[in-house]
């Protein structure tokens, strides 16, 4: 334990999902949720992730070549598709789903992990969407206003 901290601050845990944060739209977000950096990262698929436009992203160059490193906290998104084109192709038979990715990593101490992740597009089906961006921007204008009126009675 006292190796790895002073190698590097910690064990990296290097994950693979759909970012569903942003839905109707989905993301694949690679990133490093661990305490310590990861490097030698390599992925595996068990089918191919495709988007409805035939872009085959587990062909990018940093799924097919690895990554040399990903810091602690560090992720790397990537724009996979909406539901309402991956959803149909998913029932057609023509796009994957549930692909299993493998992820084999190693620490600063040289130590090998890996991990298997699930992505699946078909779990969102029928979820409801909600919008906070109105929102969101009507706390950014509050925010400002407030911020203006407290630069005024300062003066």
């Amino acid at each position: 334990m006292t190796e790895e901290h002073h190698a590097g601050g910690g064990r990296p845990l290097v994950t693979v999902s759909e970012d569903y944060a942003t839905l109707p739209n989905l993301n694949i977000l690679v990133q490093n949720t661990g305490g310590g950096p990861a490097k030698d990262i390599s992925f595996e698929f068990s089918d191919q992730i495709v988007s409805s436009d035939g872009l085959v992203l587990s062909e990018l160059p940093f799924f097919r070549e690895g990554l040399p490193s990903l810091a602690p906290g560090a992720s790397i998104a990537c724009y996979w598709d909406t539901l309402e084109n991956l959803l149909p192709a998913i029932e057609e038979g023509s796009i994957a789903s549930d692909i299993t990715v493998t992820v084999r990593y190693q620490d600063l101490n040289q130590r090998a992990y890996e991990h298997q992740w699930e992505v699946s597009a078909r779990l969102y089906e029928g979820v409801r969407m909600v919008d906070y961006q109105g929102m969101t921007n009507l706390v950014d204008v509050v925010e400002q206003i407030r911020d203006e009126g407290i630069g005024k009675t300062k003066s």
